[in-house]
């Protein structure tokens, strides 16, 4: 290749990164104007005046409270068709009654004393096999 040959290609390449680098400035330009980042949001109402950010806020409630659904969200607990304590009249080895899984009150009904259960942890750990 000649220096001409090179200076041109060069040249081209000059060209074509001035076009690139054009293009992308004014496509990130467009974007901008199209779609505002959110420091221009928070600009834009830190600008407002209290009366329009008081009326903002007090319609962003309305229709808050307008979505609110009438039910409930959680289900009303059921109450327990046994007595507290029933757990512990079990024979052992029964199956644990269906009605009592996510009952609140399980652990008062077991009456499990957590000093009982650390010991016979450690208890049964100790004894020989």
């Amino acid at each position: 290749m000649s220096y001409l040959e090179v200076t041109v290609l060069q040249t081209y390449i000059y060209l074509l990164f001035a076009l690139v680098t054009t293009s992308l400035t004014l496509y990130f330009l467009l974007l901008l104007r199209l779609k505002p980042s959110v420091e221009a949001k928070l600009s834009t109402y830190m600008n407002q005046k209290p009366a329009q950010k008081k009326r903002r806020i007090m319609d962003s409630i309305k229709s808050l409270a307008a979505r609110k659904p009438d039910s409930p969200t959680q289900p009303k607990e059921k109450a327990c068709p046994h007595y507290e304590g029933y757990l512990t009249t079990l024979p052992k080895g029964s199956s644990f009654p269906e009605e009592c899984f996510g009952c609140r009150t399980v652990i008062r009904c077991m009456r499990i004393e957590p000093a009982e259960v650390i010991e016979s942890f450690y208890v049964a750990a100790a004894e020989p096999e």
